[in-house]
């Protein structure tokens, strides 16, 4: 670390940032040092993924010092330098900053952090999870055609994925992004490659010379996920980030697809819809900030959806939530995501994202000031733990639907999208609807999201899934399946 931040000192790397009672100024020092490595415009092509990982060896020489990545990445070095730069020596005022430069300046804005973990000396896992993620760090990248964002990192996937992949420029861009989608569906055999697709992720604007540009591309199936735009994962709740699977709303592994002319065609069960009047204010500011104007601009729309899930008030909150348990504990949970983000103030300052306890609602309604306990909550003893509500709110907006759930969802919802459970996915899903027939009707993917009592696979306890024969196939199961318990089965077209 002392090498790549100009200083001439022999010894192992991992030896030097180790062994040093950091103060606050080198360790800046040391981060900046390596934001500027890290931000040179070599990385900024993405056919350096593939260079920088596949070669045989990576040497990084100052002057005549110098030490390869072997070196670097022993004992796990790079993954322990942002979180030793933030606590070693570092003052308990300083700590947060640095925790936000961390996290935030070496690993989102250069999103290169994935490929120090794929340098020479490491084994590659052979895993198309890991591929998928590779895929997400790389929408950053420059190339001058977009095909090369599917072309130009095969030599990181499994080997039976790339072999699945017609890699030919024969292809237009959005034959060539569905042809991945539907080979990555295949190899991980799940829906998670719908997590990061849908017609309003964020991410899909980005400012060039200074000029506002949509990057979406009206050509592409909603389904199928637009390599060129970033996944912003500030502004997903925690339950969304690195393919994380906490629930699951379809409690069945039995699941089947048909894919035909661009579309994607799977069966669901429909939850409700979202009426206009249902449908909650945009959250544009964090409901905790040094500045007084946005704090309070939070705290309004803190209170509006209190008003829209009929909470407002501690008696209010007591009143049941329609299905089952209480609505404070269903708005509470819907408005965190269902998790909370600890902050261990004392000892290294450690971050852990948990399920929230019957505790912790407890603890907020107590109160008959809801803004102020939801905003921040502190335990009683000593403060020793603490947290808030996540900034990956901002952006965000709670709902209703017409059948009762509270649902917590994007910026981009319309009034009457519709909620479904797709069998097989982890997560609901919000469907525009496009176009109906007698036999389907046509949905576009908006996005994946939280609704509250229907995240754990609630709908189908005690329904059991018997009717398979033993010499049918899962896929002709389903295919006649039209009703699991009370529950109606429909099928769910996505174009």
């Amino acid at each position: 670390m002392s090498l790549i931040g100009g200083r001439a000192i022999e010894g192992e790397p991992h030896e030097l940032l180790c062994g040093q009672a950091l103060t606050t100024e080198y360790a800046v020092e040391c981060a900046q040092a390596l934001k500027e490595i890290l931000s040179r415009p070599w990385w900024s092509r993405l056919w350096a993924a593939q260079e920088f990982a596949l070669g045989s060896a990576s040497v990084f020489m100052c002057g005549r010092q110098w030490f390869d990545s072997t070196q670097l990445i022993k004992d796990g070095t790079l993954n322990m330098i942002v979180p030793i730069l933030s606590i070693r020596g570092v003052p308990a005022e300083s700590l947060m900053l640095l925790k936000y430069f961390g996290s935030i300046s070496l690993t989102q804005t250069t999103a290169i952090k994935r490929l120090w973990d794929l340098m020479p000396s490491q084994k590659p896992s052979g895993r198309a999870e890991i591929f998928c993620e590779i895929l997400d760090q790389c929408t950053t990248k420059l190339c001058s055609d977009d095909r090369d964002r599917v072309f130009g990192l095969l030599g990181l996937s499994p080997e039976s994925l790339a072999l699945s992949i017609d890699a030919t420029y024969d292809n237009s861009m959005t034959e060539v992004f569905e042809s991945l989608t539907i080979n990555l569906l295949r190899h991980l055999d799940s829906l998670l490659v719908l997590f990061t697709a849908g017609v309003g992720h964020p991410g899909d604007v980005e400012y060039r010379s200074g000029v506002r540009v949509r990057l979406e591309d009206p050509n592409l199936p909603s389904w199928v996920r637009d390599l060129r735009r970033p996944r912003l994962e500030l502004m997903f709740p925690p339950w969304y980030g690195k393919y994380r699977t906490p629930f699951n709303a379809f409690a069945s592994k039995e699941w089947t697809y048909r894919y035909a002319n661009n579309q994607l065609m799977l069966k669901g069960l429909r939850i409700g819809n979202i009426p206009a009047v249902r449908l909650g204010t945009v959250c544009q500011s964090r409901f905790y900030s040094s500045e007084p104007g946005e704090q309070a601009d939070g705290r309004r729309v803190l209170q509006s959806w209190m008003a829209l899930c009929d909470v407002a008030g501690r008696e209010r909150g007591r009143d049941p939530y329609p299905h089952g348990g209480f609505k404070a504990d269903a708005f509470c949970r819907t408005l965190y995501g269902d998790f909370k983000t600890t902050i261990i103030m004392s000892g290294r300052g450690d971050f852990n994202s948990v399920r929230l306890q019957a505790s912790d609602v407890d603890a907020i309604v107590q109160s008959a000031d809801w803004a102020e306990k939801l905003a921040q909550y502190s335990d009683e003893e000593g403060e020793q733990e603490a947290f808030s509500i996540p900034p990956f709110i901002v952006g965000r907006r709670l709902f209703v639907t017409d059948t009762g759930y509270f649902g917590n969802g994007g910026a981009w919802i319309e009034p009457n999208d519709q909620i479904f459970i797709i069998m097989g996915c982890h997560y609901p899903v919000i469907l525009r609807p496009t176009n109906s027939s007698q036999s389907c009707t046509t949905y576009r993917l908006v996005e994946i999201c939280y609704v509250h009592g229907i995240m754990d696979g609630e709908l189908f306890d005690g329904v059991p899934f018997t009717g398979k024969s033993e010499d049918e196939s899962t896929e002709a199961y389903l295919e006649r399946t039209e009703q699991l318990g009370d529950h109606v089965i429909e099928p769910v077209c996505l174009c």
